[in-house]
C-alpha cells in the first residue's frame, strides 16, 4: 500500500510537471504567433503605403514640423514629447496655385479652364498664379483634366480645416555650400494625412451608370491615409469603379507621441523635389519594429513633387 501511494504521488508530480511545460509552451507559441501577426501587419502596412506613394500621379501631404527630432521608441507608445509641432499643408506649386484661384475646384471646373479664362482674373497675384499653372494645364486632354480636377476637389473636401500654413515640397529641401562643397539637407514631416492619386486597371463589370469611352482601360484611384495616434484609416475613392469605394481602419499598430499641441504619429517623410524623390519611415508600437528608408526613392511618374520647368 505504501509503495502504491508513493507511486501515485510521483505520477502526480510528473503529470503536473508535464502540464506546466505544455502550458508554458502554449503561452510561448501564442505570444510568438501574436508577434508574427503584428510584424506581418506592420510590414504589409508599410509596403502598401510606400507602394501607393511610389506610383503616385498626384500627391498631397499634411503633417507637422518640429524644431527638434521626435523619437518613437517601441516602449514609449503615446508618451509625451516636449516639442510643440506646427501643422503644415504641402502641395506641388501648380496644385496650390489652382486651388488659390479656383477654390471650388471639381472636374467640371477644371475642364472649363482655358486660355480665355485669364481675362476674368483681375488681381496681379492671381494672374501670376494662373500663368504658372496654365503652362502645364494647357497640354492636358479633357480626360486628364477631369482626373486632375477630381484629385484637387478631394483635397479641398478632405484637407484639415484648422488654420495651417500652405507650403510646397521644395520648402523642405535646403542647399548650402561651404568650402566649395554643396550639402543638401531635408526637413522631416511627421505625417498626419496623405492623399494620393494613381492609375489602376479598369474592370468595366464594376462600373454602373457611367458611359466610358472604349479606349480607356485605366481608372483613377484616390487613396486617403489619415494618421491618428496609433490608427491609420484608409479611404478609397474610384473615378469609375465606385462600387469599390470604402473607408476602413487599415492598421492600429502605429507608434505615436503626445505633445503640447496635437499628437504626432510615427510616420515620417522627407522630400527631394529637385529629383522627384521622397523617403517614408514608419515606426510601429508594441514590437521593436520600424521601416526606414536608406535613401530617397525616385517616384515612378515625372513631375509629381515639382512642375515641369
Amino acid at each position: 500500500m505504501v509503495e502504491l501511494i508513493i507511486s501515485l504521488a510521483i505520477l502526480a508530480m510528473v503529470t503536473v510537471a508535464i502540464v506546466g511545460v505544455m502550458t508554458s509552451q502554449t503561452s510561448i507559441f501564442r505570444k510568438s504567433k501574436k508577434d508574427l501577426e503584428v510584424q506581418t501587419t506592420a510590414s504589409e502596412t508599410y509596403e502598401k503605403i510606400n507602394d501607393a506613394v511610389m506610383q503616385a500621379k498626384y500627391i498631397y501631404i499634411e503633417g507637422y514640423t518640429s524644431s527638434s527630432d521626435i523619437s518613437f521608441k517601441a516602449t514609449e507608445k503615446g508618451k509625451t514629447d516636449s516639442t510643440t509641432p506646427s501643422l503644415v499643408r504641402i502641395y506641388r506649386q501648380s496644385d496650390r496655385n489652382i486651388l488659390d484661384v479656383y477654390p471650388s475646384m471639381n472636374s467640371t471646373t477644371m475642364t472649363s479652364i482655358s486660355a480665355s479664362s485669364r481675362s476674368s482674373i483681375s488681381d496681379a497675384a492671381s494672374l501670376a498664379k494662373f500663368d504658372q499653372f496654365w503652362k502645364n494645364l494647357r497640354y492636358m486632354s479633357n480626360d486628364e483634366k477631369e482626373q486632375y480636377g477630381m484629385f484637387l476637389h478631394n483635397i479641398q473636401t478632405n484637407k484639415t480645416s484648422a488654420s495651417s500654413a500652405a507650403h510646397i515640397y521644395s520648402d523642405y529641401r535646403h542647399e548650402s555650400i561651404s568650402g566649395g562643397v554643396k550639402t543638401v539637407s531635408f526637413d522631416k514631416i511627421y505625417v498626419s494625412k496623405i492623399i494620393v492619386g494613381y492609375a489602376v486597371p479598369l474592370d468595366r463589370s464594376l462600373v454602373s451608370g457611367v458611359t466610358i469611352p472604349s479606349d480607356i482601360d485605366k481608372d483613377l484611384l484616390i487613396e486617403q491615409y489619415d494618421f491618428n495616434d496609433n490608427k491609420i484609416t484608409l479611404k478609397s475613392t474610384y473615378r469609375y469603379m465606385t462600387s469599390l469605394n470604402n473607408t476602413d481602419v487599415y492598421s492600429d499598430d502605429l507608434n505615436y507621441r503626445k505633445t503640447s499641441g496635437d499628437d504626432v504619429s510615427g510616420a515620417v517623410m522627407t522630400f527631394d523635389s529637385a529629383n522627384n524623390a521622397l523617403a517614408l519611415d514608419m515606426y510601429f508600437a508594441d514590437q521593436k519594429m520600424s521601416y526606414t528608408s536608406k535613401s530617397m526613392t525616385v517616384l515612378r511618374n515625372s513631375y509629381v513633387l515639382d512642375d515641369a520647368k
